[in-house]
């Protein structure tokens, strides 16, 4: 008779990979993201506006996106609601897919209108834009435990 050893395989879990981060800054000039950017360290920032599709291989080939806190942002307005969303799902499936937390943050001139949160997902802050937004996005982040990475 024959006796089969039987291995059970290990699944050792970290911690998540650094978290990637993405904002809709309605500003014309993107002010509340240069504001944001400058308060975490070791911030990579990548601009996406101009762009049309979000796609998963530039998001991936670039190796700092992989091992750095990531702030993706663009500057879509109240508006073009439906566009943001499409991005935010696209990034978040991606950052899933390699291990990063994922976060979604809308600046918005008018909440009044914002029915369609929750097709954001989980870990989505809508904001009003105004005076001190960056900062109130940065507590938000930390008290969130979203920004545990940074070195």
């Amino acid at each position: 008779m024959i006796k089969h050893k039987k291995t059970v395989a290990s699944v050792t879990r970290g911690m998540a990979a650094a978290a990637w981060i993405y904002v809709s800054d309605p500003s014309l000039d993107g002010v509340y993201v240069r504001e944001l950017v400058a308060m975490i360290p070791n911030v990579l920032h990548v601009s996406l506006s101009g762009t049309g599709e979000v796609s998963k291989s530039s998001l991936t080939s670039n190796k700092p996106l992989l091992t750095s806190i990531t702030l993706l942002s663009d500057h879509k307005g109240d508006t073009q609601h439906d566009l943001k969303i499409e991005k935010a799902v696209a990034i978040k499936a991606t950052a899933i897919k390699y291990g990063h937390n994922f976060v979604s943050i809308d600046i918005r001139n008018d909440l009044a209108n914002s029915s369609s949160v929750d097709k954001f997902g989980t870990n989505h802050l809508e904001i009003v834009a105004g005076s001190n937004v960056a900062e109130k996005i940065y507590k938000w982040l930390c008290k969130h435990d979203n920004i545990r990475y940074v070195s």
